[in-house]
């Protein structure tokens, strides 16, 4: 059984599917640009980033930023601050 993760995660997971739309990636070539990079993200291990179920390391969403060409800040929209 999956469990939701934090807010946080699941806002980071619908920035990182909307950064890709905007992109007009599919997750199979985020996915192959991620590994190309020394990433182990699969698309199964995506899909589950981009619905809340799994986390996402800061040196992948470094390289996200370069494959989508956007800002850190971009990946934390709707996330309070402390």
């Amino acid at each position: 059984m999956q469990t939701i993760l934090q807010n946080d995660d699941m806002n980071i997971g619908k920035n990182i599917r909307r950064l890709r739309k905007a992109c007009k990636f599919t997750q199979v070539q985020v996915a192959s640009q991620l590994q190309v990079t020394g990433s182990t993200i699969t698309e199964s291990a995506l899909i589950k980033i981009e619905g809340g179920y799994h986390t996402i390391v800061d040196r992948d969403i470094a390289r996200l930023r370069k494959i989508f060409n956007c800002t850190f800040e971009d990946f934390f929209k709707g996330i309070p601050e402390n």
